[in-house]
């Protein structure tokens, strides 16, 4: 795994978007919930709608950030979910 992560690491510096979701999902599954933002962040200037998808969902749950339903909400609906299934995703 660590050879893995040094791989995708010289990927994402180079500016690879998949490699930087990629290494998010890697570290979201490893419960590095901070590091694993960070790469989503990254990902989701870059225009990756799964990474903002998966910011979403951390804002959701207050993975790596702190708990916050209005970021949470923005970065579902900027992934392409619409407002009712953000809604549903919310709970609300």
């Amino acid at each position: 795994m660590d050879k893995l992560i040094k791989t995708l690491s010289k990927f994402a510096e180079k500016g690879d978007v998949d490699a930087m979701q990629f290494l998010g999902r890697i570290h979201f599954d490893l419960s590095d919930y901070k590091v694993a933002f960070r790469y989503f962040d990254k990902a989701a200037v870059r225009g990756c709608t799964p990474a903002l998808f998966q910011m979403g969902i951390m804002y959701r749950d207050g993975l790596g950030v702190e708990k916050n339903h209005a970021k949470a909400m923005d970065h579902l609906m900027k992934s392409g979910v619409s407002e009712d299934e953000a809604q549903l995703l919310l709970g609300y």
